[in-house]
């Protein structure tokens, strides 16, 4: 019962299980449960689940685990094709912008995006060219994401709601507003942080509520976040 909501926050549909027990070494005391699943994968795109194995694996596994929040925003993975660890940061972007008090539901945040996963693929790109470990210069940084970011401002032409035009106008703004963020470093023992960190520039972002400060740092994890 445990793994069904985390299946659907994929979007599969179970349609039958099949439970084992396994037993190591006749060791009575070893005895575990093994589940087979069925899955329907409904949704409009096609996807080859068998180039996915991998990502699709390892994202249930960190869900499983409470290293990723199981939550509508992993719905992006097959959709948008994007691993696990680049739907943290759509996801804590959401965070961030739901804070700023645009008055919509995460629900909301995430029909919106998995309403079109070729800008979701263009914002991850965004924050990756501005953020990723590289030997690319400053410059080289902002001449590529300002390409990637006129593309985005483009692609918002075939967005049909105003409501998801505004909620993906303003993950473009929080995006470019970052000036700096832990997202790419990792602990002493070479272990992705449990937390991420953004310090953005809010005055640059239109819908933030006045006062606004020269920038705020947000921070986002499973277990916590705020600004």
């Amino acid at each position: 019962s445990d793994s069904i909501p985390i299946l659907e926050n994929f979007d599969f549909k179970p349609l039958d299980e099949f439970s084992f027990k396994i037993q190591k070494n006749n060791l009575h005391n070893s005895i575990n449960n093994l589940y087979s699943y069925t899955l329907e994968y409904s949704a409009n795109n096609s996807v080859d689940i068998a180039n996915l194995k991998t990502n699709i694996e390892e994202a249930l596994s960190q869900v499983w685990a409470g290293e990723i929040e199981n939550d509508g925003y992993n719905k992006l993975l097959l959709s948008a094709h994007i691993n696990i660890r680049q739907i943290v940061i759509i996801r804590s972007y959401g965070k961030y912008l739901r804070q700023l008090g645009l008055g919509y539901s995460e629900e909301y945040f995430q029909q919106a995006l998995i309403n079109y996963p070729d800008i979701v693929q263009d914002l991850v790109s965004l924050f990756e060219t501005r953020f990723a470990l590289n030997n690319n210069s400053i410059a080289q940084r902002n001449a590529l994401a300002n390409d990637i970011k006129k593309r985005l401002l483009k692609s918002l032409i075939t967005v049909k709601k105003i409501d998801h035009d505004r909620i993906l106008r303003n993950f473009i703004a929080a995006i470019s507003a970052t000036v700096r963020t832990n997202f790419y470093q990792v602990s002493p023992s070479a272990k992705i942080k449990s937390y991420c960190s953004f310090k953005i520039q809010s005055g640059d972002i239109e819908d933030a509520p006045q006062p606004r400060p020269y920038v705020e740092t947000f921070v986002y994890s499973p277990r916590v976040e705020g600004v």
